[in-house]
C-alpha cells in the first residue's frame, strides 16, 4: 500500500487533536485538584492567623502585667486615670490599674481588665489590704480573647488570664488593692490563690 500526502496529513492532524484534547483534560484535572486542596490551604492558613494572634496577646497580656507589676513594687506607678475602669475606682488603685491596661497595650479597655492584689491577711480580706516594704504585691489580667475569622472560635475564643507577684521595695500611700469586676465569662478566682 502506498502512503500519500493526504494520509501523511490526517496522520498528523489526528495526532495533534489527540494532544490538544489530552492537554484540555488535564487542564481541567488540575482545576478540580487546586478546587480540593484550596480549603485545606486555606483553613492552614486562617489556623496560623488566629494561633498566631492567640499567642501574640498572651506574651503582651504576660509582659504587660508584669512590667505593671514592677512598676508597683518600686511605687513608681503615674497618674493616669483615663482607660475607663469598671467600676470606677479611686487613686491611686486607678493609677495602678491605668498603667497596667497601657503596658498591655492590647488597645480595647472593655476587654481587659486588671485586679491588684495585697495579701496581708487574704483570709479574711481576700485581696484587699495594704502593702508594706517586704510584702507581696499581685497584678492579675483578664483579656478576652475573639476569633477574627469566626473558624477557630471554639479553640480561640477564651478569657485569658496571667498573675505577677513582686516584692514591694516601696510602699504606695493609700493603694488598697481590689480593681476591676471580672470578666462575665472569668472569675479573679487564679488571682487569690
Amino acid at each position: 500500500m502506498s502512503v500519500t500526502v493526504t494520509d501523511f496529513g490526517r496522520g498528523v492532524r489526528r495526532a495533534l487533536c489527540s494532544i490538544r484534547r489530552e492537554r484540555r483534560s488535564e487542564r481541567g484535572l488540575a482545576l478540580i485538584e487546586f478546587a480540593l486542596v484550596l480549603p485545606v490551604l486555606m483553613l492552614i492558613l486562617f489556623g496560623i492567623l488566629e494561633f498566631g494572634l492567640l499567642f501574640s496577646n498572651m506574651n503582651q497580656l504576660r509582659q504587660g502585667t508584669a512590667s505593671a507589676a514592677r512598676q508597683l513594687a518600686v511605687a513608681n506607678i503615674g497618674t493616669a486615670t483615663s482607660c475607663g475602669t469598671t467600676p470606677t475606682l479611686t487613686a491611686p488603685d486607678d493609677y495602678v490599674v491605668c498603667l497596667t491596661k497601657n503596658r498591655i497595650g492590647l488597645n480595647n479597655d472593655t476587654n481587659t481588665r486588671v485586679e491588684i492584689c495585697l495579701p496581708t491577711n487574704p483570709v479574711s480580706t481576700g485581696c484587699d489590704g495594704t502593702d508594706h516594704v517586704g510584702d507581696e504585691v499581685v497584678v492579675c489580667t483578664q483579656y478576652l480573647q475573639r476569633s477574627v475569622t469566626g473558624l477557630f472560635g471554639p479553640y480561640v475564643n477564651r478569657v485569658l488570664k496571667t498573675r505577677v507577684a513582686m516584692r514591694a521595695e516601696q510602699q504606695v500611700t493609700g493603694l488598697t488593692g481590689g480593681g476591676e469586676t471580672s470578666l462575665a465569662q472569668g472569675s479573679w478566682s487564679f488571682c487569690t490563690g
